[in-house]
């Protein structure tokens, strides 16, 4: 079924500006001598195109993804800031980075410490050997064997847990370098030069990939026609669309407004920031849609009526329920069928049963 809409004010405005500027061109006029004057006049047959169906709609521009990035260490001042807001950066970039002095003294510590707890694991395994050969000759206890082999595997467990503690401070030294989880632009930074590091606390924003959404805001009337993978375009500041397609559609409306959000996936850029707010419309795929010129229009009050010619070029003034508009032409969702004359330029000098003398138009381009 075609999508009906309602005549509303901002039509019969426009259609009687339409009325006004065609009123301006010449309608022949002839005249016999025992009648009234008759008006020469365009008909045209309606036609049916298969044209886009949309949803227009409107909504906020957000990040798809911002993420919060901060120090994963404590206590530690930053040296140096590396990006500002807006800087586009790859994954891995550096963006700042700490004053690691104590740092990597801690990693030398760990280190030592390391060897350290070898050297004593090799001297406890060697102590070990040496007790169990002494057993198999009776030279020693077996008590005392025990105690040497408890003491090397005392030893290994603690090369193990220097080892653990080499890792981490390795790892805390790799903190001090704060770089991007993934590419994007910063679109925050809070932290500058000397300022004291906090576990946690963030020190940059990324939009993640470069890419924002648009939150289309669809009445619950119309939800459900919308389907993830339609194509939607939104309204850049200058003018223009964004064309981009519906990742998501949550899974339930607000409350307040009684109306569902599609996601639609966008690429940030100039005339698309997230914070915006854009108007758009979703593609809900094509429809047979019956067009005429918006000249056969007139709006009498406050309703559209097109005048039909027939039998004997006498017309009659028929109402009409007009739908979209495409360039020049108008939807008409009910009221004539494509076999009609209607007339298409002159109607507003028409009035019910009046006779006219007929050409034939064209319609215009959509």
């Amino acid at each position: 079924m075609p999508r009906r809409l309602s005549v509303k004010p901002l039509l019969c405005i426009l259609l009687t500006a339409i009325f006004a500027l065609s009123g301006c061109e010449p309608v022949v006029a002839t005249q016999d001598k025992n009648s009234q004057a008759v008006l020469t006049v365009e008909t045209i047959a309606p036609l049916e195109r298969n044209l886009p169906t949309t949803i227009d709609t409107s909504g906020p521009l957000a990040a798809w993804q911002e993420v919060t990035i901060g120090s994963e260490v404590t206590g530690y001042r930053v040296s140096e800031v590396m990006v500002d807001i807006g800087t586009v950066v790859s994954k891995g970039r550096i963006l700042a980075k700490l004053d690691d002095t104590l740092l990597r003294a801690e990693l030398d510590q760990r280190r030592a410490a390391l060897q350290e707890a070898q050297a004593s694991l090799a001297e406890a395994k060697a102590n070990a050997d040496r007790s169990a050969a002494l057993v198999k000759r009776g030279a020693t206890s077996a008590q005392e064997a025990d105690q040497k082999s408890t003491a090397a595997a005392t030893a290994t467990a603690r090369v193990a847990s220097a080892q653990a503690q080499l890792t981490t401070a390795e790892q805390r030294l790799k903190y001090a370098t704060i770089v991007a989880p993934d590419f994007g632009t910063i679109s925050a930074r809070t932290v500058v030069p000397g300022q004291l590091a906090a576990a946690g606390g963030e020190l940059f924003r990324l939009i993640r990939q470069n890419r924002v959404e648009w939150r289309a805001e669809i009445p619950e009337a119309q939800i459900g026609k919308v389907r993830a993978g339609m194509t939607a375009k939104v309204r850049r500041t200058d003018g223009s669309f964004a064309t981009g397609k519906i990742r998501a559609i949550a899974p339930s409306l607000d409350t307040a407004t009684r109306r569902g959000t599609a996601y639609v996936d966008l690429h940030i850029e100039n005339s698309l920031r997230p914070g915006m707010f854009s108007s758009g419309s979703i593609e809900l795929g094509t429809q047979q849609t019956r067009l005429l010129p918006l000249a056969a229009v007139t709006m009498r009050d406050g309703f559209a009526y097109v005048f039909v010619v027939g039998p004997g070029d006498k017309v009659t003034q028929r109402r009409v329920q007009v739908g979209r508009f495409f360039n020049d032409n108008v939807e008409i969702v009910d009221g004539v069928s494509v076999t009609d004359a209607v007339v298409a330029r002159g109607a507003g000098f028409l009035r019910d049963g009046d006779h006219v003398r007929v050409t034939v138009g064209q319609l215009a381009k959509t």
